[in-house]
């Protein structure tokens, strides 16, 4: 049994400890704000680690606030900070880099060669093949470079479901995915690129799409696929395109081979005929202008020679007029000195009267001769 005194000496005893415990209460609740202070502190540190990225060369950001992309693509090389998740996002592409999409045929993955090509590509000949506007069929393999030209387009404006393709491996049939889903660039850009080659090979002849026209069709399907993919907003911009195979199908193949060779046998001569023409024109019209020219001097030489010879004949004809015998006799001894030295022989009437000769050229050998009197 509890007696009072005991009660009285165990009160001051209890009130001491009650009066420790409400005078340790304020430190504990200090020391938690600090504490949770610290916390906060650290993980908002940490947050925002988690906000900073880096841009290296040839790259950009895409930065998104609350889901939505609110600003331009960053650009500037460098170490950058954006509201982390789940505030912001901040989402570096290299977007100068070349990028291939293919129609035709596949790229498979690096430690795989096909069995058929004997290379790391496979055919897609559903793909491949399509009808020209003379009706026939014809293959075409060909790629696309392109490039990402506006990021936020390209990660935000389109959703695309991939690209994924099916190869023989061995005696096993595999599936290869060669572009994640989400981005324009797996199924839509090779969607937009085969529209494109079906309208321009079917508004030309197999003739046309297999040799005359190919570099016609390469600019058709590029503008063409561009349109398409500007459409759906992509971000994308196709920079070249190159026609790798065109040919008819297995079937018929031997048969068009003749048709090229005849046709590259017919472009080889016409090639030689201009060559022989570009050769042989500039010489003819060289020696014709050289001739032409001779012609000319020629007919000046004649036409001065007979001005000169009328000239000559009308002041004789002047000095006829005023005596006749005296240039009579003039003439013929003047034409007797041009036709005498190359006379070999002079014939002398015999009831002529005697002649004299002289013979001023000690070659010359000039025997008279006198005809008998009859």
């Amino acid at each position: 049994m509890t007696t009072p005194t005991d009660n009285s000496e165990k009160q001051p005893k209890a009130t001491a400890q009650s009066d420790a415990f409400t005078s340790a209460i304020p430190f504990k609740r200090v020391y938690f704000m600090y504490a949770l202070l610290a916390f906060l502190l650290l993980l908002l540190a940490a947050s925002g680690c988690r906000g900073i990225y880096t841009v290296s060369p040839g790259e950009a950001a895409a930065l998104q606030t609350f889901g939505a992309a609110r600003y331009a693509p960053v650009t500037a090389e460098g170490f950058h900070w954006h509201w982390p998740p789940p505030i912001g996002r901040a989402t570096v592409v290299q977007v100068q880099k070349s990028r291939t999409a293919t129609v035709g045929f596949h790229y498979l993955p690096e430690d795989k060669i096909d069995l058929v090509t004997g290379e790391n590509w496979t055919r897609d000949t559903e793909s491949a093949t399509m009808i020209t506007g003379d009706l026939n069929l014809v293959e075409i393999q060909f790629t696309a470079q392109y490039h990402i030209t506006d990021l936020n387009r390209y990660l935000f404006a389109a959703d695309d479901p991939g690209y994924r393709f099916q190869y023989a491996d061995g005696d096993k049939v595999r599936e290869h995915r060669s572009h994640q889903e989400g981005y324009p660039d797996g199924q839509s850009i090779r969607d937009a690129l085969e529209i494109a080659v079906r309208r321009a090979v079917g508004h030309r002849t197999i003739d046309q799409a297999l040799v005359s026209e190919r570099e016609v069709i390469e600019l058709e399907i590029m503008n063409t696929a561009q349109q398409i993919l500007d459409a759906y907003d992509t971000g994308l911009t196709i920079t070249s395109i190159q026609l790798q195979e065109v040919k008819a199908p297995d079937a018929v193949q031997d048969a068009f081979d003749d048709v090229l060779r005849a046709r590259e046998e017919r472009d080889t001569r016409i090639n030689e005929a201009l060559s022989f023409e570009s050769r042989v024109l500039p010489e003819a019209r060289g020696d014709a202008e050289r001739l032409r020219r001779e012609a000319e001097a020629y007919r000046a030489q004649k036409i001065t020679a007979a001005e000169g010879e009328s000239d000559r004949f009308q002041q004789i004809l002047d000095e006829y007029r005023a005596a006749p015998d005296i240039i009579k006799t003039r003439i013929y001894l003047e034409t007797m000195e041009r036709i005498l030295p190359r006379t070999r022989q002079i014939i002398i009437g015999a009831d002529q009267p005697p002649a004299l000769i002289i013979n001023t050229d000690p070659k010359s050998q000039i025997v008279p001769v006198i005809t008998p009197q009859e």
